[in-house]
Order: structure tokens, then sequence, then C-alpha cells
């Protein structure tokens, strides 16, 4: 309960869940160590993701709200858990040797080439993608996007949305990094 209410502590927990599970899964799974590391940070938040679900459930039922202020608070959750991901992800693949960044971000940077190709095979509109600055829009949007889709998926369900939002903030990392 006291990991929910501090940002300082949630903050702490999910940059050493991160960086523990990028550790385990280099040491000992190296050839798959950018998807188990994903795999292992969702496996250490499924508890937490929980909490905050019976959490939010136990709320639900003593408070008669709107949809979106009975599960603000999810939300936060993983956006919060998004960015932090991200942050440890960039800072991973800034200061990483290139024989680790090879492993640890294999996945990840394979999703970066596909689209990049997108950037020389695409035009929308008046957007060009082939400006690395509308690249990065591009990016983030459509990630912003997935972030959406996966927070009302999350309600369905539960820890296979968790996955795929560490797994795109860890792609997000890489691509700010």
């Amino acid at each position: 309960d006291r990991l929910i209410n501090s940002k300082f502590l949630l903050f702490l927990y999910t940059a050493i869940i991160t960086l523990v599970s990028v550790v385990m899964a280099v040491i000992f799974y190296p050839d798959s160590a950018s998807v188990l590391s994903i795999a292992f940070i969702t496996i250490a938040f499924v508890y937490f993701m929980t909490t905050v679900l019976v959490r939010t459930e136990k709320e639900v039922l003593t408070h008669e709200t709107s949809f979106f202020k009975r599960y603000f608070f999810v939300v936060e959750m993983y956006v919060k858990i998004f960015i932090i991901v991200s942050a440890t992800f960039t800072l991973l693949f800034v200061f990483l040797p290139d024989n680790y960044k090879d492993k640890v971000f294999t996945e990840q940077v394979k999703i970066i080439g596909n689209v990049d190709s997108l950037r020389s095979a695409i035009t929308i509109g008046n957007f060009s993608l082939s400006d690395p600055s509308g690249l990065f829009s591009y990016i983030f949007m459509n990630n912003l996007g997935v972030l959406l889709a996966l927070l009302l998926f999350s309600f369905l369900y539960g820890a296979g949305s968790l996955f795929i939002n560490i797994f795109q903030a860890s792609v997000f990392g890489t691509i700010v990094g």
C-alpha cells in the first residue's frame, strides 16, 4: 500500500525491477534477453497491478462515480509505470556497452527498424515521415495510441496488457536513447 501511495517508492521500485530484470535476462538467457527482461518486469508488476485493481474495485463499491473517475487511479499507475520503464530503458541504452545493447535491445531495434522502413515508404498527407522530427512525432503518437488501447484492454485481459505496456515503454525508451 505504501508503494501505491508514494511516487518516490514507485519510481524506485520500477527502476530497480527494470534493472534487475534486464540483468537476470542477460545473465541467464542472453539470446532472448530483450523479450525476457520485459516478461520479468511484467511478472514483478502483476501483484502490484492486482492490488491497484482490487483497491479500485473496493472504492467503486463504496462510491458512486463516473467510469473515468473510478478508473483514473488505474490509468495513472499504467502511465507512471510506462514513463519510468521508458526512462530506465533510455538510460540503459545510453550507458550500456555495445555488446550488451545487442542482447538487451534486439527486439526493440527490430521494431524501430520496421518503423524506420516506414520513413522511406510512406507519406501521410502533408506529414512526411522522411523528416526525423516527424518520425519521432509519428512514433510518439503511435505509442500514445497503443497506451490508450492498452488501458482499455487492461480492464478485459489484465497481465497481457501490462506486458504490452512495458514492451512499448522499452521500445520508446530505446528510441529516445
